[in-house]
């Protein structure tokens, strides 16, 4: 589902990328509750995979792993497969944190040197998985992530036992949902569709109805409130908006 599509239908798309053995399908099996190929060898994943992150509109899709040492004629053959990666909304870098501090922080420069550091910037969460198998090296392993990658998060996972799991899919569940939820009414004509289309463009949109009037219910950052409020207000068919700020739990 292309990107323009996607948002138009409300979904987001979340890809996980990362070197054979790192354990991303084993990953997306434990974060989706679907199974997926699980192999033991180079390119087990070869077709691209997608699935649905419960009943969120967050589609996760599991892409052809890394592996070193790629001889350079098929460096920019390998670029061009992962369109998932570069395309999506939000990537998830699934790192073996099991494995020794050169050999991780090798791997970790190496999908800089061909993901692009700057493309990255703002739109990566690195989850160091096995950390089952041991966390000597976790502290070592998240500062060499953080230094080299500059993740917007960076954190422990285990896609065999399911720690840090729930964490992850709420990193990402809150990425793609803003605190402030803004609900619009508008009159059912052509401007109103107009106005859906860029909504769906601009924000994570929850809901829209269709009736007489076209009522939204979207969500955006605190400071976009004012910019998006006035435009809607400002339309012609509008009849009323209003917004809301999550609750926030001091517990």
């Amino acid at each position: 589902m292309r990107r323009g599509v996607r948002r138009y239908k409300g979904f987001q798309a979340v890809c996980l990328a990362g070197y054979t053995n790192a354990g991303k399908s084993s990953l997306m099996e434990r974060m989706t509750g679907e199974e997926v190929l699980i192999a033991d060898r180079m390119f087990s994943t070869l077709d691209i995979t997608t699935r649905r992150i419960g009943p969120s509109k967050v589609l996760l899709t599991d892409t052809i792993g890394f592996f070193r040492d790629l001889p350079p004629f098929l460096v920019e053959s390998f670029r061009n497969t992962l369109q998932d990666v570069f395309t999506a909304d939000l990537v998830v870098l699934v790192v073996d944190s099991s494995e020794p501090i050169p050999i991780i922080k090798d791997k970790v420069m190496a999908v800089r040197d061909v993901l692009g550091r700057g493309l990255m910037a703002g739109e990566l969460i690195v989850a160091l998985n096995k950390i089952d198998q041991g966390r000597d090296n976790l502290a070592e392993a998240m500062m060499v992530v953080r230094d080299a990658l500059e993740p917007m998060c960076t954190l422990g996972v285990s896609a065999l036992t399911g720690e840090g799991i729930d964490a992850l899919i709420a990193i990402i569940d809150s990425y793609f949902r803003p605190p402030i939820t803004v609900n619009v009414a508008m009159r059912n004509d052509a401007g109103a569709a107009s106005e859906v289309s860029w909504l769906y463009d601009s924000f994570f949109v929850e809901s829209v109805e269709y009736g007489d009037d076209v009522k939204v219910a979207f969500r955006c950052a605190s400071d976009e409130v004012d910019r998006v409020t006035e435009r809607l207000r400002s339309l012609p068919g509008t009849k009323w908006v209003s917004t809301a700020t999550d609750a926030v739990d001091d517990s």
